[in-house]
C-alpha cells in the first residue's frame, strides 16, 4: 500500500505528537511521506471522526468530487422519493375526503330532481358539468346522471352529456374560428378538441382552464346552462354513461340533443370572443400607455442640461 516500516513508524510518531489525524491530506505532513505513497495508501487508511465523511471510507481522495456529485444525486432522489410520498398521503386523504362529498353532492341533486322543475335542475347540472372540467363537481354530476339511469330517468344523463361536452367544443370552436396558432393547437387540433367533446372527454379542455381560467369558466357555464336546459327541453335521453355521440342509438332525439350542444358551445365560444377582445384591447392600452410614459421620460431626461 505504499507505506514501509520507517513511513509506519513515522505516522505513529506524528499522532502522539499531534494528536488524532483530522483529515488524509495531514498524512502529507508525515515525514517521508510524499504525494506517490499517498495516493498508494490513502484509500487503505481511515480516519475516524474526521472533517470529511469520506476520509473513513474507501473512496480515494481524487474520486472524492465524482462521490460528492453521486451523493448530491441520490439526496435528490431521496428527496423527490420522499416528497412522492407525502404527495401520494395526501392525494389519498384528499381524495377520501372527496368521495363523501361527491356522494353528498349527489345525494342533494337527487333530493333537488325529485323536488323540482326540470330545467332548474338542468341549469344546475349544466354549471356542475363545466366549471370544473373533470373535477368533483363534474363527477358529481357525472355520478348523478348514472343513479339517475338506475332510477328510470335517462334524460338527466343526456342533460349531463350535453353540457359536459361544451369545454372541449368551446375550445375547439375558439381555436377554429380564430384561427389559433398556439402550440396547443398544433398538438391538439380544434376538430379533435370538438370531437372529444362529442365523445364525453372534457379532459382536453384543461389548457383553456389553466391559461384563460376565469374567462374560460365563465364563458363555459352560460353554454353548459343552455345546452342542458335544451336537452330538458328537447327531452333527449341516453341510456349508457359513458361514449358521448357514440351511444347514439340509445339516444332519444339524438339530433335534438346535437343541436343543444352546438348552440351551447357557439354561446361560450361567443362570449369567450369578446372576453378575449376586451383583454387584448386592454392589454395593447397599456402597452400604448408604457410607450408614451417611457417616450416621455426619455424626452425629459435629453432636455434636462
Amino acid at each position: 500500500s505504499g507505506i514501509s516500516k520507517v513511513i509506519a513508524k513515522n505516522i505513529v510518531i506524528y499522532r502522539e505528537e499531534n494528536g488524532a489525524f483530522k483529515s488524509r491530506a495531514e498524512l502529507l505532513k508525515v515525514a517521508k511521506l510524499g504525494p506517490k505513497a499517498f495516493e498508494q495508501c490513502a484509500g487503505f487508511m481511515r480516519i475516524a471522526n474526521g472533517d470529511n465523511p469520506l476520509d473513513g471510507t474507501s473512496v480515494h481522495p481524487e474520486s472524492y468530487e465524482a462521490a460528492e456529485k453521486l451523493l448530491k444525486k441520490l439526496q435528490n432522489k431521496f428527496i423527490i422519493s420522499a416528497s412522492s410520498m407525502i404527495f401520494a398521503i395526501i392525494i389519498m386523504l384528499v381524495i377520501n375526503n372527496i368521495s363523501y362529498y361527491l356522494n353528498h353532492c349527489s345525494a342533494i341533486l337527487l333530493g333537488v330532481a325529485a323536488k323540482t322543475n326540470p330545467l332548474l335542475l338542468s341549469a344546475v347540472l349544466g354549471v356542475f358539468m363545466t366549471i370544473d372540467s373533470g373535477g368533483p363537481l363534474y363527477l358529481s354530476g357525472y355520478i348523478f346522471g348514472v343513479a339517475s339511469i338506475t332510477m328510470g330517468s335517462p334524460q338527466n344523463m343526456a342533460i349531463i352529456v350535453a353540457a359536459g361536452s361544451i369545454p372541449p367544443i368551446c375550445m375547439g370552436f375558439y381555436m377554429l374560428i380564430h384561427n389559433d396558432k398556439t402550440r396547443i393547437s398544433k398538438s391538439l387540433p380544434p376538430l379533435v378538441s370538438i370531437t372529444s367533446g362529442l365523445l364525453g372527454l372534457p379532459q382536453c379542455a384543461l389548457y383553456f382552464y389553466t391559461k384563460k381560467t376565469f374567462r374560460f369558466i365563465l364563458a363555459c357555464v352560460p353554454g353548459g346552462i343552455i345546452s342542458a336546459m335544451l336537452s330538458a327541453a328537447f327531452r333527449c335521453s341516453c341510456e349508457i354513461p359513458a361514449g358521448g355521440i357514440l351511444a347514439f342509438s340509445t339516444e332519444g332525439k339524438p339530433f335534438f340533443l346535437i343541436l343543444a350542444i352546438v348552440c351551447g358551445g357557439l354561446t361560450s365560444t361567443f362570449i369567450l370572443s369578446l372576453m378575449e377582445k376586451s383583454e387584448t384591447k386592454a392589454r395593447a392600452e397599456n402597452t400604448e400607455n408604457t410607450r408614451s410614459v417611457r417616450e416621455t421620460l426619455s424626452d425629459i431626461t435629453t432636455a434636462t442640461p
